[in-house]
């Protein structure tokens, strides 16, 4: 197997005062507090707590502002996913396990929010740290709105700080009567596919002003409809109850009542990449055929970027439809 080598940077003197300013907005992420306590890691752009058992985050830690967004000094195609080795080996996520998983490598942190610097950028694809086995269709359709909503929020406020992690949320089990924890491994070493992603808004202006919150829950399989983000939302505190993590201690309560969703909006309506995300998921939860080659038609109809993007629609059709004729639901 060829591994890629994870690539060195080298900074200029304006970029060293960049990385500074990096680093002090990292630490700045902190300013609330911390939503636990165990396992924490101080990254480029970012602060995480490590769950060595799943081989995934609890929680990413962000904090946006507009001046960084507006910073271009890295790009996505020149770093790789890389195994972190500040995580002990014997808990680390590695490469191999998310080969032929049916996951894709998803980002807590976007890598889109790290453009700032190398440094943030590179360490936005370590596996441990950053990266949860995510659906693939989610990924690039909603989670990708929720992320750009997240950015987008910079433009009206001047510190917006973003927590996302997993959740393993509990289902009703009807052959045993009960609810459960049900949820799929990947790889070698079991990497845990999270049930559900959450994703937490901080946003105000100087000294707390105009301070707004919001809280999103999104399942981490195949979304059918278009529905606006605010759907997602959920109670901040039935967040903290699900994943007992206590987001922002530092702040009293009483100054998280305003909705961040109320007070600037939510909206991202999305463009012809979420489209072509969606019509993906749509593939693998058809309810029947002739649903299938509805969507499979509208696939077509719009054309594919690559070669190897069209196999990969080509691949679900065929194996939804080998389902479907079995009679699978």
């Amino acid at each position: 197997m060829a591994w890629r080598a994870v690539p060195t940077f080298t900074t200029s003197p304006a970029l060293t005062l960049l990385l500074l300013a990096s680093r002090d907005t990292t630490e700045y992420a902190a300013k609330y507090g911390l939503p636990s306590e165990g396992n924490v890691v101080h990254k480029a752009g970012y602060i995480a707590s490590l769950n060595y058992q799943t081989r995934t985050p609890n929680w990413v830690l962000q904090h946006l502002t507009k001046d960084l967004q507006e910073e271009v000094h890295a790009h996505r195609s020149s770093f790789p996913f890389f195994e972190d080795e500040a995580v002990p080996s014997l808990f680390r996520a590695q490469l191999r396990d998310y080969q032929r998983s049916g996951f894709s490598r998803g980002h807590l942190a976007a890598a889109s929010d790290n453009k700032f610097s190398e440094a943030a950028m590179r360490d936005s694809f370590a596996l441990s740290s950053n990266i949860v086995p995510q659906e693939m269709s989610m990924n690039g359709c909603d989670w990708l709105r929720l992320e750009r909503m997240s950015r987008g929020l910079t433009n009206k406020f001047k510190h917006v700080f973003v927590v996302s992690g997993p959740m393993y949320l509990a289902e009703r089990d009807h052959t045993n009567n009960c609810m459960a924890v049900r949820y799929q491994v990947v790889g070698p070493n079991q990497v845990a596919a999270p049930t559900h992603m959450f994703k937490v808004i901080l946003a105000e202006n100087d000294q707390g002003e105009d301070r707004a919150v919001a809280a999103f829950v999104m399942p981490n399989r195949p979304i059918r409809d278009n529905e606006p983000l605010y759907r997602y939302q959920v109670p901040l505190v039935e967040l903290e109850r699900s994943t007992g993590l206590r987001f922002f201690p530092k702040l009293d309560r009483s100054e998280l009542t305003r909705d961040v969703c109320v007070t600037a909006g939510c909206e991202h309506v999305g463009d012809e990449r979420v489209l072509a995300w969606r019509r993906f998921g749509l593939l693998k939860i058809a309810r029947n055929i002739e649903e299938l080659d509805s969507v499979w038609a509208q696939c077509e109809q719009t054309g594919f970027e690559r070669d190897w993007v069209r196999n990969m629609y080509k691949r679900e059709y065929d194996k939804r439809k080998a389902q479907l004729e079995r009679g699978a639901k």
